[in-house]
Protein backbone atom coordinates (compact mmCIF):
# COMPACT_ATOMS: atom_id res chain seq x y z
CA UNK A 1 0.00 0.00 0.00
CA UNK A 2 1.83 3.52 -0.88
CA UNK A 3 -1.06 6.12 0.59
CA UNK A 4 -3.76 6.25 2.76
CA UNK A 5 -6.89 8.83 2.75
CA UNK A 6 -7.59 10.60 6.27
CA UNK A 7 -10.02 8.69 7.11
CA UNK A 8 -8.83 4.99 6.79
CA UNK A 9 -8.61 3.17 10.19
CA UNK A 10 -7.68 -0.16 9.60
CA UNK A 11 -4.56 0.12 7.07
CA UNK A 12 -1.22 2.46 6.92
CA UNK A 13 1.26 2.93 4.01
CA UNK A 14 3.86 0.16 3.71
CA UNK A 15 0.92 -2.54 4.45
CA UNK A 16 0.98 -5.46 2.03
CA UNK A 17 -2.80 -6.23 1.58
CA UNK A 18 -4.81 -8.14 -1.03
CA UNK A 19 -8.63 -7.20 -2.79
CA UNK A 20 -10.78 -7.72 -5.43
CA UNK A 21 -10.84 -3.97 -6.65
CA UNK A 22 -13.73 -4.30 -9.56
CA UNK A 23 -15.69 -0.67 -8.71
CA UNK A 24 -19.08 -0.54 -9.89
CA UNK A 25 -18.08 1.63 -12.30
CA UNK A 26 -16.00 -0.15 -15.15
CA UNK A 27 -13.53 3.59 -15.83
CA UNK A 28 -12.23 2.02 -12.59
CA UNK A 29 -9.42 -0.66 -13.87
CA UNK A 30 -6.80 -2.25 -12.09
CA UNK A 31 -4.68 -2.65 -15.31
CA UNK A 32 -2.56 0.54 -13.94
CA UNK A 33 0.43 0.71 -11.94
CA UNK A 34 -1.73 2.59 -8.64
CA UNK A 35 -5.61 2.38 -8.36
CA UNK A 36 -7.59 4.26 -5.33
CA UNK A 37 -9.96 1.79 -3.88
CA UNK A 38 -12.19 1.96 -0.64
CA UNK A 39 -10.53 0.35 2.35
CA UNK A 40 -13.66 -2.01 3.04
CA UNK A 41 -12.23 -3.77 0.11
CA UNK A 42 -8.71 -4.50 1.81
CA UNK A 43 -7.70 -7.88 3.68
CA UNK A 44 -4.18 -8.24 4.71
CA UNK A 45 -2.39 -10.71 2.09
CA UNK A 46 -1.50 -13.91 3.11
CA UNK A 47 2.28 -14.06 3.51
CA UNK A 48 2.78 -17.69 3.30
CA UNK A 49 3.04 -17.02 -0.46
CA UNK A 50 4.59 -14.46 -2.41
CA UNK A 51 2.97 -11.43 -3.68
CA UNK A 52 2.36 -12.43 -7.22
CA UNK A 53 0.57 -15.20 -5.91
CA UNK A 54 -1.55 -13.17 -3.44
CA UNK A 55 -2.39 -11.41 -6.43
CA UNK A 56 -3.70 -14.46 -7.72
CA UNK A 57 -6.11 -14.99 -5.11
CA UNK A 58 -9.10 -12.48 -4.87
CA UNK A 59 -10.92 -12.63 -7.93
CA UNK A 60 -10.65 -15.94 -9.01
CA UNK A 61 -11.06 -17.60 -5.45
CA UNK A 62 -14.10 -15.06 -4.10
CA UNK A 63 -15.69 -16.81 -7.46
CA UNK A 64 -15.42 -20.38 -6.48
CA UNK A 65 -15.95 -19.84 -3.09
CA UNK A 66 -19.05 -17.89 -3.35
CA UNK A 67 -20.10 -20.13 -5.92
CA UNK A 68 -19.11 -23.31 -3.98
CA UNK A 69 -20.27 -22.05 -0.64
CA UNK A 70 -23.06 -18.97 -1.28
CA UNK A 71 -24.76 -20.24 -4.13
CA UNK A 72 -24.81 -23.87 -4.55
CA UNK A 73 -24.36 -23.85 -0.67
CA UNK A 74 -21.88 -27.29 -0.93
CA UNK A 75 -22.14 -29.88 2.28
CA UNK A 76 -20.47 -32.30 3.58
CA UNK A 77 -20.38 -35.71 1.89
CA UNK A 78 -22.29 -34.29 -1.28
CA UNK A 79 -20.96 -34.80 -4.82
CA UNK A 80 -19.61 -31.85 -7.12
CA UNK A 81 -18.48 -31.86 -10.73
CA UNK A 82 -16.08 -29.03 -11.67
CA UNK A 83 -15.97 -27.74 -15.19
CA UNK A 84 -12.78 -26.46 -16.17
CA UNK A 85 -11.35 -27.41 -13.08
CA UNK A 86 -7.45 -26.48 -14.02
CA UNK A 87 -8.08 -23.02 -14.77
CA UNK A 88 -7.70 -20.14 -12.37
CA UNK A 89 -11.33 -20.72 -10.93
CA UNK A 90 -11.79 -24.21 -11.15
CA UNK A 91 -9.07 -25.17 -9.52
CA UNK A 92 -9.76 -23.29 -6.29
CA UNK A 93 -13.30 -24.80 -6.71
CA UNK A 94 -12.00 -28.37 -6.26
CA UNK A 95 -10.11 -27.08 -3.00
CA UNK A 96 -12.93 -25.43 -1.74
CA UNK A 97 -15.32 -28.32 -2.43
CA UNK A 98 -12.39 -31.04 -0.73
CA UNK A 99 -12.33 -28.40 2.28
CA UNK A 100 -16.09 -28.81 2.37
CA UNK A 101 -15.74 -32.38 2.86
CA UNK A 102 -17.30 -33.44 -0.79
CA UNK A 103 -16.38 -35.75 -3.57
CA UNK A 104 -15.10 -34.03 -6.17
CA UNK A 105 -14.71 -34.85 -10.03
CA UNK A 106 -12.82 -32.74 -12.23
CA UNK A 107 -13.37 -32.19 -16.09
CA UNK A 108 -9.93 -31.54 -17.99
CA UNK A 109 -7.89 -32.54 -20.14
CA UNK A 110 -5.57 -35.87 -19.52
CA UNK A 111 -2.30 -33.90 -19.00
CA UNK A 112 -3.95 -32.01 -15.93
CA UNK A 113 -5.61 -35.01 -14.28
CA UNK A 114 -2.30 -35.52 -12.00
CA UNK A 115 -2.36 -31.57 -10.72
CA UNK A 116 -6.22 -32.41 -9.71
CA UNK A 117 -5.52 -35.05 -7.43
CA UNK A 118 -3.19 -32.89 -5.75
CA UNK A 119 -5.66 -30.39 -5.48
CA UNK A 120 -7.81 -33.03 -3.82
CA UNK A 121 -10.41 -34.28 -6.74
CA UNK A 122 -11.10 -37.69 -6.01
CA UNK A 123 -11.96 -38.19 -9.74
CA UNK A 124 -11.11 -37.00 -13.03
CA UNK A 125 -12.53 -36.88 -16.67
CA UNK A 126 -10.82 -36.23 -19.58
CA UNK A 127 -12.69 -33.93 -21.50
CA UNK A 128 -10.97 -34.95 -24.91
CA UNK A 129 -12.05 -38.11 -24.21
CA UNK A 130 -15.57 -37.92 -26.02
CA UNK A 131 -18.74 -37.42 -23.92
CA UNK A 132 -17.93 -37.04 -20.48
CA UNK A 133 -22.00 -38.04 -19.02
CA UNK A 134 -21.58 -41.45 -19.03
CA UNK A 135 -18.36 -41.82 -17.61
CA UNK A 136 -19.60 -38.78 -14.72
CA UNK A 137 -22.78 -41.03 -14.21
CA UNK A 138 -20.77 -44.02 -13.49
CA UNK A 139 -18.97 -42.05 -11.34
CA UNK A 140 -21.65 -40.51 -9.35
CA UNK A 141 -24.62 -43.36 -9.05
CA UNK A 142 -27.71 -41.34 -9.68
CA UNK A 143 -26.06 -37.74 -10.84
CA UNK A 144 -24.28 -34.99 -8.66
CA UNK A 145 -25.39 -33.04 -6.35
CA UNK A 146 -23.31 -29.73 -7.63
CA UNK A 147 -22.27 -28.71 -10.79
CA UNK A 148 -19.85 -26.05 -11.35
CA UNK A 149 -19.20 -24.32 -14.32
CA UNK A 150 -15.86 -22.69 -15.30
CA UNK A 151 -15.81 -23.58 -18.26
CA UNK A 152 -19.00 -22.70 -20.59
CA UNK A 153 -22.58 -23.36 -22.15
CA UNK A 154 -21.88 -26.17 -24.25
CA UNK A 155 -20.37 -28.19 -21.35
CA UNK A 156 -23.08 -27.17 -19.15
CA UNK A 157 -25.53 -28.27 -21.54
CA UNK A 158 -24.11 -31.53 -21.20
CA UNK A 159 -23.36 -31.65 -17.07
CA UNK A 160 -26.42 -30.55 -16.49
CA UNK A 161 -27.61 -34.18 -17.05
CA UNK A 162 -25.73 -35.53 -14.95
CA UNK A 163 -27.39 -33.52 -11.93
CA UNK A 164 -28.98 -35.92 -9.51
CA UNK A 165 -33.12 -34.85 -9.05
CA UNK A 166 -33.17 -32.04 -6.31
CA UNK A 167 -29.32 -30.92 -7.17
CA UNK A 168 -27.89 -27.87 -8.22
CA UNK A 169 -25.78 -25.49 -11.26
CA UNK A 170 -23.62 -23.00 -10.80
CA UNK A 171 -22.15 -20.72 -13.58
CA UNK A 172 -19.62 -18.04 -14.07
CA UNK A 173 -20.82 -17.47 -17.41
CA UNK A 174 -23.86 -15.42 -18.54
CA UNK A 175 -25.99 -18.33 -20.47
CA UNK A 176 -27.76 -17.01 -23.45
CA UNK A 177 -30.36 -19.93 -22.95
CA UNK A 178 -30.92 -20.50 -19.48
CA UNK A 179 -32.65 -24.00 -20.40
CA UNK A 180 -29.45 -25.35 -21.10
CA UNK A 181 -29.02 -25.67 -17.36
CA UNK A 182 -32.34 -26.48 -16.69
CA UNK A 183 -33.62 -29.82 -15.28
CA UNK A 184 -36.30 -30.78 -13.63
CA UNK A 185 -36.55 -30.51 -9.86
CA UNK A 186 -33.29 -29.00 -10.26
CA UNK A 187 -31.86 -25.34 -9.59
CA UNK A 188 -30.01 -23.26 -11.41
CA UNK A 189 -27.54 -20.13 -9.83
CA UNK A 190 -25.85 -17.78 -11.84
CA UNK A 191 -22.68 -15.93 -9.97
CA UNK A 192 -20.91 -12.70 -10.38
CA UNK A 193 -18.25 -12.23 -7.80
CA UNK A 194 -18.81 -9.41 -4.99
CA UNK A 195 -15.80 -7.81 -2.61
CA UNK A 196 -15.88 -9.74 0.76
CA UNK A 197 -13.58 -8.73 3.18
CA UNK A 198 -14.66 -11.88 5.71
CA UNK A 199 -14.14 -14.21 2.44
CA UNK A 200 -11.08 -12.72 1.62
CA UNK A 201 -9.57 -13.45 5.59
CA UNK A 202 -11.13 -16.57 5.33
CA UNK A 203 -9.15 -18.04 2.41
CA UNK A 204 -6.24 -15.67 3.61
CA UNK A 205 -6.43 -18.17 6.66
CA UNK A 206 -6.76 -21.43 4.33
CA UNK A 207 -3.59 -20.65 2.39
CA UNK A 208 -1.75 -19.64 5.56
CA UNK A 209 -2.22 -23.12 6.96
CA UNK A 210 -1.32 -25.05 3.54
CA UNK A 211 -4.94 -26.21 2.90
CA UNK A 212 -5.35 -24.28 0.30
CA UNK A 213 -2.85 -23.55 -2.69
CA UNK A 214 -1.95 -20.60 -5.45
CA UNK A 215 -1.01 -22.08 -8.87
CA UNK A 216 0.69 -19.48 -11.20
CA UNK A 217 0.47 -20.64 -15.56
CA UNK A 218 2.64 -17.23 -16.33
CA UNK A 219 3.12 -13.99 -14.89
CA UNK A 220 3.53 -11.39 -17.35
CA UNK A 221 4.62 -7.49 -17.09
CA UNK A 222 1.78 -4.83 -17.23
CA UNK A 223 3.23 -3.80 -20.53
CA UNK A 224 2.48 -7.46 -22.23
CA UNK A 225 -0.79 -7.13 -20.92
CA UNK A 226 -2.53 -8.35 -24.42
CA UNK A 227 -0.32 -11.14 -24.35
CA UNK A 228 -1.48 -12.24 -21.53
CA UNK A 229 -5.42 -12.31 -22.72
CA UNK A 230 -3.90 -14.06 -25.85
CA UNK A 231 -2.57 -17.16 -23.83
CA UNK A 232 -5.89 -16.89 -21.54
CA UNK A 233 -8.31 -17.16 -24.52
CA UNK A 234 -6.15 -20.47 -25.69
CA UNK A 235 -8.42 -21.66 -23.37
CA UNK A 236 -5.71 -24.39 -21.74
CA UNK A 237 -4.10 -22.39 -18.61
CA UNK A 238 -3.20 -24.02 -15.57
CA UNK A 239 -4.17 -22.37 -12.46
CA UNK A 240 -3.70 -17.77 -12.94
CA UNK A 241 -2.13 -15.68 -15.06
CA UNK A 242 -1.02 -12.19 -13.22
CA UNK A 243 0.37 -9.45 -14.52
CA UNK A 244 3.24 -7.34 -12.54
CA UNK A 245 4.45 -4.06 -12.55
Amino acid sequence: MEKVGYSTRRFRPGDEVYAYCRRPVIQHGTYAEYVAIPESYLAPRPKRVAMAESGAIPLAALTAYQCVYDAAKLKSAESIFVLGASGGVGSFGVQFARIAGAMVIGLASRKNHTHLKELGAAETVDYAAGDFRSTVKSIALGGVDVVFDGFGAEALAKASECVKPGGRTGSILVLENTDLAAKPGASHHYVFVESNVPALDQIRNLVGEGKLKVHLAATFPLVEAARAHEVIETGHTRGKIVLTI
